[in-house]
């Protein structure tokens, strides 16, 4: 018998693989801190921000399929986020996934771990797309 599961109703796709997850953290960003500090100071250290933004892991707590464990793509392609008619897509890599603990009378989960690369799959700076 298939075992019910409740989600939040978001779905990732990630290279042509689309799954349920019970989790996600989409990333914040931070930008670099320039210092602008001369030997002219004399009462104050001065810092701007940089232009760049750089984005923070992206990571989806999800259901384990044993079939899919070892068969996720590794390489730079698409991630997108769902949820009703809207969706953020990133271009990521997996970096990491984390072990799995089977339990008796448990919803086995596991964590995948997205470096959020902003290059596309010709190597072009790519931000992330809101639609």
């Amino acid at each position: 018998m298939a075992e019910l599961q409740e989600g939040n109703g978001v779905t990732y796709t990630y290279s042509g693989l689309t799954l349920a997850a019970t989790r996600i953290t989409i990333p914040g960003w931070d930008k670099e801190e320039i210092d602008l500090t001369t030997l002219a100071n004399t009462a104050v250290k001065t810092a701007t921000l940089g232009a760049l933004k750089k984005y923070g892991k992206l990571v989806i707590e999800t259901i384990v399929d044993l079939a899919l464990y070892d068969a996720f793509p590794e390489s730079n392609a698409t991630l997108a986020i769902t949820s009703g008619s809207e969706s953020i897509t990133f271009w990521a890599q997996l970096s990491n996934t984390t072990a799995v603990d089977l339990e008796n009378d448990a919803r086995p989960l596991y964590s995948l771990e997205f470096l959020i690369t902003n290059l596309n799959g010709s190597g072009v700076e790519t931000v992330p797309v809101h639609a």
